[in-house]
């Protein structure tokens, strides 16, 4: 629940951009609306996870620019 809790003003803030974008791409594929509207959800979802975790936790100038506390160095 910490985890969650530290990671959602960055998740809040990257769904929008990734959200248009995979939308985007999902309105030019030929699905029926529930395949898209699916799609777009989990993407969206998975994306923004991965960019919150791999973007924005592991370095320090966007740990920084998203507000979040400085790493805590394990040693």
């Amino acid at each position: 629940m910490d985890y969650l809790t530290r990671a959602s003003y960055p998740f809040y803030l990257l769904h929008l951009p990734i959200l248009t974008v995979v939308a985007h791409a999902a309105v030019q594929v030929p699905a029926g609306v529930w395949t898209k509207f699916l799609g777009i959800n989990l993407l969206t979802i998975l994306a923004t996870f991965l960019a919150c975790e791999l973007l924005v936790r592991r370095t320090r100038l966007a740990r920084f620019l998203f507000g979040l506390k400085p790493a805590e160095r394990n040693g």
